[in-house]
């Protein structure tokens, strides 16, 4: 998948909207594009959601017993 002017521009838009650096908001807006509903990162702020991805943090999960 390439990464279009809309989804650039969409990401400037996150990034100025919920303050966020601009990669994190291309990633973000690269998997909404892609119709990905929840995005794996240990950088990102776990639950947070943006439109409709949710972010998860696979090192911030309870542990199995």
């Amino acid at each position: 998948m390439l990464v279009d002017l809309e989804v650039i521009l969409s990401a400037i838009d996150l990034q100025r909207l919920r303050s966020v650096s601009f990669w994190d908001a291309l990633v973000i807006r690269a998997a909404q594009s892609a119709k990905c509903a929840v995005l794996f990162s240990e950088a990102m702020q776990d639950g947070a959601v943006f439109d409709d991805v949710r972010i998860i943090d696979p090192l911030n999960q309870p542990k199995a017993k």
